[in-house]
């Protein structure tokens, strides 16, 4: 039997996966059949650290968005390489990396994950935090998932300079995480979960089903990295848009934090 913590990090590793598949389309299993043990690999570590977090300092809905801003930037500069497509202003597309960032990292892909993983297996506020062990093995396999990608010879490249400006970035996040935290009583989070949200999260995951089986038209390489089905990524990023702006306006009319 898989323990409380096991089945939430699963349930949001499956999501997220099941996210990416939603763009790429079930066709780029042939075409990368590696990869789907890859963005495994990647999302169970990801948010095995993020769960160990979450529990560890009580953090809120809003810390999960500062704490996307720490390794968010690295992953669009190791990862996709998306932050030098088509660079800007400093060699970074920043358009690419706010909109990622913000309403892919900061929100779906933590507080809408966590929030569902949280429905589906309650977090147990009294349960033990992982050891030092489970910590380290996290972080190792995170770290060679981006050592393969970024070894790949597949992903875009930028300029130095770029690549300091998206580590600067990270690193400001973190003391901008370090500072949310000062001085807060760490105090066990409400479930208090949403039957509007839930719709929410229902709706996303239909959306993301039918883009990966049915939305298969139109595919082409927009990264180096993977191909990506464009009549499904328009539509999934449509409903990432209309999600994050659904789910921002509940939290303020709610002016409770979102149940991670």
């Amino acid at each position: 039997m898989l323990s409380n913590r096991a089945r939430r990090v699963l349930i949001a590793t499956l999501f997220n996966v099941l996210f990416e598949y939603s763009i790429r389309g079930l066709s780029n299993l042939g075409a990368h059949p590696a990869l789907p043990v890859i963005l495994l690999a990647a999302y169970a570590s990801l948010f095995t650290l993020e769960d160990a977090l979450i529990q560890r300092f009580r953090l809120k809905d809003y810390h999960l968005t500062i704490l996307a801003f720490t390794y968010g930037p690295i992953y669009q500069a190791l990862i996709s390489g998306a932050a030098f497509v088509e660079a800007g202003f400093l060699g970074i597309n920043w358009g690419q990396v706010l909109f990622t960032v913000v309403i892919w990292w900061g929100l779906l892909q933590s507080i809408v994950t966590f929030y569902l993983a949280n429905r589906l297996a309650p977090r147990d506020t009294n349960a033990p935090a992982p050891g030092r062990a489970t910590w380290v093995a996290a972080l190792l396999i995170n770290l060679f998932v981006i050592f393969l990608f970024s070894r790949s010879g597949r992903i875009p490249t930028g300029r130095p300079l770029g690549y300091g400006v998206l580590f600067a970035v990270s690193v400001l996040g973190a003391i901008v995480l370090a500072l949310a935290q000062r001085g807060r009583r760490l105090e066990p989070a409400r479930p208090d979960p949403s039957r509007f949200l839930d719709v929410l999260v229902g709706i996303t995951v239909a959306v993301f089903l039918v883009a990966a089986l049915f939305l298969t038209g139109g595919t082409a390489q927009i990264r180096e990295a993977s191909l990506v089905n464009m009549q499904a990524a328009r539509a999934v990023t449509l409903w990432t848009i209309v999600l994050a702006v659904s789910v921002w306006g509940y939290r303020l009319i709610r002016r409770e934090p979102i149940p991670v």
